[in-house]
C-alpha cells in the first residue's frame, strides 16, 4: 500500500477501535435538538487548560463558537489552518467532577450540541509535569 500516512510512515493507516462508531463528516442538520458532539480527548483535568477538539456540526471560518463546560462558558474558534471541520475550546477550570454536559452554541445560536465529557481530579489526572526530586512536596521547596 503505498497511499496513507500515520505515524510518518507512508502506507500506514490507524483506526481508532472501540465501542463508539465516529461519523467522518460533519452533520449540516442543525434543526433538531440534542445533537451529538465528537471531541477529543474526551476527558481533562478539572484545573483546566486542555485545548479540546470539537467535531459534529459543519464549522465554517468566521463562526462564532461558545463552549459551555457544565455551567462555565469559554469562546472557541474554528481551526480552519489544518482542518477546515473542526472547532477548538479551552477548558476552564471547573468546580465539578465525573461526568459533565459539554454542549456549544454556534453564531449566538442555542446550545444543541452536546456531549458526555469527563472531568478528572487532579488527584486522579495524568500527571504531564515531571521534577528531577522530590522538592515540590516539601513544605518549603526553595530553602
Amino acid at each position: 500500500v503505498s497511499r496513507g500516512w500515520g505515524n510518518n510512515m507512508t502506507g500506514r493507516h490507524i483506526f481508532r477501535i472501540d465501542e463508539n462508531i465516529l461519523p467522518g463528516s460533519c452533520n449540516k442538520d442543525i434543526a433538531g435538538a440534542n445533537l451529538n458532539l465528537v471531541f477529543a480527548p474526551e476527558s481533562a483535568n478539572m484545573l483546566g487548560g486542555t485545548a479540546i477538539n470539537i467535531t459534529g456540526p459543519c464549522f465554517l471560518p468566521g463562526m462564532k463558537i461558545k463552549c459551555r463546560f457544565d455551567t462555565e462558558g469559554v469562546d472557541g474558534y474554528v481551526d480552519a489552518t489544518l482542518f477546515p471541520n473542526r472547532a477548538v475550546c479551552v477548558m476552564p477550570f471547573v468546580m465539578a467532577e465525573g461526568y459533565i454536559l459539554l454542549d456549544i452554541s454556534i453564531d449566538g445560536g442555542a446550545y444543541n450540541w452536546k456531549g458526555k465529557f469527563f472531568v478528572e481530579t487532579p488527584a486522579t489526572a495524568t500527571q504531564y509535569v515531571f521534577f528531577d526530586t522530590d522538592a515540590i512536596h516539601q513544605p518549603y521547596p526553595a530553602t
